[in-house]
């Protein structure tokens, strides 16, 4: 009842960082169609696309999706000889992965907030054409680490707590 309850909490914000990461997704596409065209049309760049772009708009598609791709079975799976084990080894073989993948994902987490603290506290930047403060950026990790991490614990407490499959 209360996993019910928490995977709810969970989609909700799952669809909301995928919201997120759409919209990213789509500036991202308006500020490099923007700034070729006027390169091209108007011989006048956007100063700094690219360096939001990398910055500030890649992180966000990338790691807000981290716990949705996660969640919907998204990533690349190598599946033929898992699919041909007994039934308990795959369950075996199911927790020793999620426990694996929880155990990196906090370690992603933490050194991702000591590296964006650092870069706060030393008023880390990106001396471009323009000049971009990088802790926000590395700020984004740790998110998509932490949700990551929450999602993967749900599902290990599902597998252990799972009857004998």
């Amino acid at each position: 009842m209360l996993l019910d309850a928490i995977r709810k909490i969970w989609d909700k914000i799952d669809s909301i960082c995928l919201s997120i990461a759409n919209i990213a997704l789509f500036a991202a596409m308006l500020v490099v169609t923007a700034d070729a065209g006027g390169r091209y049309l108007f011989s006048s760049p956007i100063i700094g696309d690219y360096d939001f772009t990398t910055f500030y708009l890649a992180p966000v598609i990338i790691y807000f999706i981290l716990s949705y791709s996660y969640v919907t079975n998204a990533h690349i799976r190598i599946e033929f000889v898992f699919e041909r084990l007994p039934k308990r080894l795959q369950r075996a073989c199911r927790i020793v992965t999620e426990a694996i993948i929880l155990i990196l994902s906090m370690i992603f987490f933490v050194e991702g907030i000591e590296r964006a603290w650092k870069s706060w506290v030393l008023k880390d930047v990106y001396q471009g054409a323009i000049t971009w403060p990088l802790y926000w950026a590395y700020a984004l990790v740790p998110i998509g680490f932490l949700f990551l991490a929450i999602r993967v614990a749900q599902q290990l407490v599902a597998l252990i707590g799972a009857k004998g499959e």
